[in-house]
């Protein structure tokens, strides 16, 4: 895995058709198959890994979560609110990812279910390098 560099981060997300669009400065290391991107939202710290195994998000701060995503499986998550800690569930349809010299293509198709119902999931998300190739 490459060393942390800054990028842009750009994630585009819909629930139950209703689209959200979140953009950051963030960092990402990089190899041929796999990728991990931190970034700052809100009062949290976000962390999420892209492998050949699926993706992770964990992020700690203002709400605690951890979410699992692998095609065609239904994963356990956790999500932690104001200090109640509840269980979600992923069940992903489709994962695909790209991984580039200087960027990271995420695309997934997923619900999420929580003890009080299930919302119909989609992200798109875009990191792209932001460092000049020259520097060392």
């Amino acid at each position: 895995m490459s060393e942390f560099r800054p990028c842009f981060l750009q994630i585009v997300t819909s629930a139950d058709g209703e689209e959200s669009v979140f953009s950051a400065e963030a960092e990402m290391a990089l190899d041929s198959l796999s990728a991990i991107l931190r970034y700052r939202q809100g009062d949290g710290f976000v962390c999420m890994t892209i492998a050949a195994d699926g993706v992770r998000i964990e992020r700690e701060g203002d709400y605690r979560l951890r979410l699992c995503f692998t095609e065609r499986k239904i994963q356990s998550g956790i999500l932690s609110i104001g200090g109640a800690e509840g269980s979600v569930e992923t069940h992903t349809h489709r994962l695909g990812y790209s991984v580039g010299e200087n960027s990271v293509l995420l695309s997934m198709k997923y619900t999420l279910r929580f003890d009080s119902g299930k919302q119909e999931m989609k992200i798109r998300l875009l990191a792209q390098g932001t460092n000049n190739p020259e520097e060392k």
